[in-house]
Order: structure tokens, then sequence, then C-alpha cells
């Protein structure tokens, strides 16, 4: 593998060669109008990430709330059930695979 760098070593001296040869375009500076304007918004895009911020660490716990209020409400409702039938089981896996996908939906937006 080595070999294979040592082989390439012309073809990157001739590549850097050929960016070296590109003009650089050496334009006026930007404007101060334009840079104040430039650096409001920058503030204000990061005034609002900080607002949104607590938000967004908070949803994984909402969902793991919402996901044991869930498993209970399924614990409670297998309890109190006269007896484990198909309509029941059938019930409890769908919700099951339910809440896995919001959950899975939800936590990878975040």
């Amino acid at each position: 593998m080595t070999d294979d760098l040592f082989d390439r070593d012309d073809e990157v001296r001739a590549w850097m060669r050929a960016l070296a040869a590109i003009p650089v375009d050496d334009g006026p500076p930007p404007d101060g109008q334009q840079l104040w304007l430039k650096a409001e918004l920058l503030k204000q895009w990061d005034a609002q990430r900080r607002t949104v911020a607590p938000i967004e660490r908070a949803e994984p716990i909402q969902v793991t709330i919402g996901l044991v209020g869930v498993v209970a409400l399924l614990a409670t409702l297998w309890e109190y059930a006269p007896g484990p039938n198909l309509t029941l089981v059938f019930a409890t896996i769908l919700s099951l695979m339910l809440i896995v996908g919001v959950a899975a939906i939800t936590l990878r937006q975040s």
C-alpha cells in the first residue's frame, strides 16, 4: 500500500503546480456595511439556535416518558383483561410496533 502512495507522488506534484498556477482574484475588501449586516445576521441565527436548544435537548426525554407511559398502560390492560385473546395480543403487538416507529422517527429528527 505504501508503494501506491509513492507512485502517485508525481501526480500530486503536478496537481499542486496546476493549483498554484490558478490566479487568485484580489478584489477590493468587503464593504463595512456588508460585514456589519452579515455579523447581525449571524448574531440573530445564534440567538435563535440558543433559544431552541433546550427544546431540542428535552425531546428525547419527552419521548422516553411517553414510551414508559404507554408500556405502563399496556401492562395495566393485560393485568385487567379477563384472558389473553387474539385481539388483545394483536392490539398490543401493533401498538408496540407503532410506538417504536414513532419514537425512532422522533429521535432521528433530533
